[in-house]
């Protein structure tokens, strides 16, 4: 039986269809609907081994619209970095001990946005 198991990342396996479904699904459906605000918990090792997800991650980030994207800290990935040159970019670790302030952050971000 096929379980939709991808690549291994560390311990973890990717579930691949679940990722193409579930997540590559809902960055095309933010893609299609630029006016609301789009939440990407996380782009990170796991995602990026699928294309589709790249490829629907590069689209949305590179067009106008209101997206907060989280991003494994320390990442380097060229779908991200290109949509730099056209975002708004707040670079934030999250750490236990400073979780309220990135909260506090990025409500205050998005308090400025509503307000355009």
């Amino acid at each position: 039986m096929d379980d939709g198991a991808g690549p291994r990342i560390g311990k973890y396996t990717v579930v691949s269809r679940d990722l193409e479904l579930i997540g590559v699904g809902g960055l095309r459906e933010a893609t299609e609907r630029p006016d609301d605000l789009a939440l990407v918990d996380e782009i990170g090792p796991m995602e990026m081994t699928s294309s589709a997800f790249r490829d629907a991650v590069a689209k949305l980030l590179s067009q106008e619209g209101f997206v907060i994207a989280a991003v494994k800290y320390g990442s380097h990935y060229p779908e991200v970095e290109g949509a730099s040159e056209t975002a708004e970019t707040v670079n934030m670790e999250v750490l236990r001990n400073n979780r309220e302030e990135v909260f506090q952050r990025i409500t205050s971000i998005v308090d400025s946005w509503m307000k355009r």
